[in-house]
């Protein structure tokens, strides 16, 4: 046809970019139906190389994360959910690819990976496994020789990577003060000495963990008192940080945001039917001082607890009818009713992760 111009093809990428600079940016959930394009992606993106480089643009500062959690339930595997930490949406109930009867407790994550407790019984984890919820690879841990180490009773947990040599560890803490370091990279437990003695037994030692300054905060709950527990990962010494002194023996959040230690109260007023909502942030000497002194309408008799705190301030939290978002400057609670979830699991028994291709069979043992 006289005058159509000819249509020049656009040149295509170098695969480089493609694959280095492309690629590891895109959605993690894409990402896995991209392994069905040719077998050279799928060999890529199986890589160590290509996980380390996708992690990186994961963890970004607007990094999209999650939070995950077993159902309690009679049937092997068991089952698993996950919420978006920032919308509120949860996931179709998937099955676990672990065997796992009665229930599975996410103990720790990070980069990606989640520490799963397998229940042999009250007392004490059949199993420890590794695991990505996004691709389904898991390893089970290797049993250590003292048995105390997978106690269920009164234990806190907290896991974490190491840059100098490139290793994931686990570290437990047990209600008699014993202490216990695993290696992914070896694939094996050791005992450390610790100078943590409690002349009270610890009843509950939370699910609350985070890294500052490479060192791991634990919040610990006593019999009459809160603490902050801190191990120095370079010289894995422990340390003890008072909590606020008007701090209530009650429902408590702890975080590591913006570079300090924020700490979250959450109290009852029985006869408004309230919760009033106090957020601390601490110093680098230690020092508290209180940012939010607020109200919301969550009824107290429905309230579950606080699940995570959200990049805009807000809390997303659990009651008795789905998840809220509460916004304690604001004064406004925002309900999302989660109808196939039962609220009282989502506490306490969850993990927060984000998506990532960081396989835990990463070593060769």
């Amino acid at each position: 046809m006289a005058g159509r111009k000819k249509i020049t093809p656009a040149p295509e990428l170098p695969p480089e970019i493609l694959l280095f600079h492309i690629l590891p940016r895109l959605p993690a959930k894409s990402l896995l139906r991209f392994k069905c394009v040719c077998t050279q992606w799928r060999s890529f993106l199986a890589t160590p190389l290509f996980a380390n480089i996708q992690l990186h643009h994961a963890t970004a500062a607007d990094r999209r994360e999650k939070l995950v959690f077993c159902t309690i339930g009679s049937t092997s595997p068991c089952n698993f959910l996950t919420i978006d930490c920032e919308d509120g949406l949860v996931a179709q109930p998937r099955c676990c690819p672990f065997p796992g009867f009665a229930a599975s407790t996410v103990t720790s994550s990070v980069n990606g990976l989640a520490c799963m407790g397998i229940w042999k019984n009250a007392q004490e984890f059949s199993d420890l496994i590794l695991w990505n919820p996004l691709t389904g690879e898991y390893k089970t841990l290797s049993r250590p020789v003292d048995r105390k180490c997978y106690s269920t009773s009164f234990t806190a947990l907290g896991m974490y990577h190491t840059r100098t040599d490139d290793d994931y560890k686990i570290l437990r803490i047990n209600a008699d003060s014993s202490v216990y370091l695993y290696s992914l990279k070896s694939d094996s437990w050791r005992k450390l000495e610790s100078e943590l003695d409690y002349h009270e037994r610890i009843p509950y030692a939370g699910d609350h963990h985070d890294l500052l300054d490479e060192s791991l905060h634990f919040l610990m709950k006593l019999k009459t008192r809160y603490l902050i527990i801190r191990l120095d990962l370079k010289t894995e010494k422990f340390t003890k940080i008072a909590v606020p002194s008007t701090c209530p023996y009650g429902c408590l959040r702890f975080v590591v945001g913006k570079g300090c230690i924020q700490l979250t109260i959450f109290k009852a007023d029985l006869s408004s039917g309230t919760r009033t909502i106090e957020e601390w942030l601490m110093d680098g000497g230690g020092n508290w001082t209180k940012v939010v002194n607020s109200s919301c309408s969550i009824q107290d008799s429905s309230f579950q607890g606080p699940l995570y705190l959200m990049r805009n301030g807000n809390w997303l939290m659990c009651t008795n009818n789905g998840i809220c978002k509460v916004d304690p400057a604001g004064n406004n609670a925002k309900g999302h009713h989660l109808s196939s979830t039962p609220p009282i699991i989502v506490t306490y028994q969850l993990g927060i992760y984000i998506e990532t291709f960081v396989s835990p069979n990463q070593y060769v043992h």
